[in-house]
């Protein structure tokens, strides 16, 4: 149970659980509740990938895979939630200037 908390509030318990009845595989599951949640950050935030899209003259795909990659190292060390979408753009939008001017190598994927 202690899995699924985040400070004092439970989060996403009742989803878990169905998704694990669902697949019988734990990492299945947890591919399947890794990719939902996947799916929910690029939604909210897809204005702003289409506006870093446009910006940088980068495929929406593309930015959206950097975007995912950013969020999640970003996420891991937050203590303040609600900035991240900020601090990610601004990441997303530095890698990607700093590929298409080809100082860095796009990684590969």
């Amino acid at each position: 149970m202690g899995l699924y908390k985040r400070g004092n509030a439970q989060t996403g318990l009742r989803s878990t659980y169905s998704l694990a009845l669902l697949a019988p595989d734990c990492s299945e599951a947890i591919t399947m509740l890794n990719d939902s949640m996947d799916d929910q950050i690029l939604l909210q935030e897809q204005w702003a990938i289409e506006l870093l899209a446009r910006e940088t003259q980068t495929a929406v795909a593309k930015v959206q895979e950097v975007f995912l990659v950013e969020y999640k190292k970003l996420a891991a060390h937050a203590h303040v939630k609600s900035y991240l979408p900020l601090l990610t753009c601004n990441s997303v939008r530095g890698i990607l200037e700093l590929e298409n001017s080809g100082k860095i190598n796009a990684p590969k994927t």
